[in-house]
Parts: C-alpha cells; sequence; structure tokens
C-alpha cells in the first residue's frame, strides 16, 4: 500500500470512529490527561476542567450542560466527565441530577433569594 491510499484508509477510518480521531487530535495538538474533552458549537475541544454557569464559563466563552444533565444551570467539566452542581425551573439537585422532588429520606433545602435556582435534596 502506498503512502496516499494508507492517508486515505487512515482518514477514513478517523471518520467513522469520531472519538478517537478527537483522541488523537488532541494528543497530536498537545493535550493530556489533565484536560477534558467537550463538544462544542464547532466540533469538539479539549480543555482544562472547568464551571459552566448560565451557558458561560469563568472566562466568559459561551458553554452549556449537556442535554443528558436536564434542567441543570451550573455543571462542572472534567477529566472524569461532567457533573451538575445547581438545578434550574424549580428542580433539586440529588446526587448530581436534577429531580422533580426529593426522595423519601431527604429535606428540600429551598435558597430564599432564587426559589426556582439552586434547590438541593440533603439526607434526613
Amino acid at each position: 500500500m502506498d503512502m496516499a491510499t494508507a492517508r486515505l484508509v487512515d482518514v477514513a477510518q478517523l471518520r467513522v470512529h469520531a472519538r478517537v480521531f478527537w483522541f488523537m487530535l488532541a494528543l497530536i495538538d498537545g493535550c493530556n490527561i489533565a484536560y477534558c474533552g467537550i463538544q462544542g458549537s464547532y466540533g469538539n475541544e479539549c480543555r482544562p476542567p472547568f464551571t459552566c454557569t448560565n451557558r458561560l464559563d469563568e472566562a466568559g466563552v459561551a458553554c452549556r450542560c449537556p442535554r443528558a444533565l436536564s434542567n441543570c444551570r451550573t455543571c462542572d467539566w472534567g477529566i472524569g466527565g461532567t457533573v451538575c452542581t445547581q438545578c434550574q425551573s424549580s428542580r433539586f439537585l440529588w446526587m448530581g441530577a436534577c429531580q422533580r422532588s426529593c426522595p423519601s429520606g431527604t429535606t428540600a433545602i429551598i435558597p430564599s433569594v432564587t426559589p426556582g435556582i439552586g434547590r438541593t435534596c440533603v439526607a434526613s
């Protein structure tokens, strides 16, 4: 197999395995294991861990919590994944997820300043 054919095969395989491609590209671009991979508006990015609050990170760069974390207002992006740390829409944060109500054996904490944001459940 000549070099041009090998390159076409490699590109085709990388397209099929987009996540592997991103990881390989991140390594080439100098992204190390202390960085987290996120899917941005224009493709995948490699960034140091950050907190996303109300669609902005600490530096004012646009971000958002993953759709899987429904009703999450603030989330921490890290090398181990993304964790919700504050809910909105009158949901309660329990074990990293936003719930309609607190499970039995827990007590609801509702902030008086922003009653629809930042509700949590704590073990009773």
